[in-house]
């Protein structure tokens, strides 16, 4: 079997052997593994230092949670991480997912994780089965306190 390989292909990969040992002058395969996350870090700090200052360097103090909230609304719609943006202002990325959805409990609502569904199953939190409902011979065990 002839593999196709052109002949640039060929002769990139003998450059860079050359590089990598020493011959030619270049960057090396690991100074160039390097240089990215070394330029994804720098982007990192970048978009952090753009979060501390859009909320004026007083990230925790920025108040009530609802308002750290709409902060992190306001930066992910200028294209800032969410995720950065909620450690930096110290407050849990599920919170503002679930703030944002508008669910009940996300801004205080009444509506507990033990009142809704099971996402695989229409049982409620806790579900409703007993020990005997496991049986022994599936393996399962049921959960503490049932």
């Amino acid at each position: 079997m002839i593999l196709e390989i052109s002949a640039q292909v060929i002769s990139t990969c003998r450059r860079q052997q050359l590089i990598d040992s020493g011959q030619l002058p270049g960057l090396t395969c690991g100074d160039h593994a390097e240089l990215v996350a070394a330029r994804k870090r720098i982007a990192e700090l970048e978009d952090e230092l753009a979060i501390h200052r859009r909320t004026g360097g007083a990230a925790r103090r920025c108040g009530a949670r609802k308002r750290r909230y709409d902060a992190i609304a306001v930066m992910a719609a200028e294209k800032l991480p969410v995720q950065l943006a909620t450690r930096v202002l110290g407050v849990s990325e599920s919170g503002y997912y679930e703030w944002r959805s508008g669910s009940p409990g996300g801004a205080g609502g009444a509506a507990r994780v033990a009142d809704r569904a099971h996402p695989r199953c229409a049982r409620p939190w806790p579900l409703a089965a007993t020990a005997s409902q496991y049986g022994e011979s599936s393996g399962l065990r049921a959960p503490k306190g049932l």
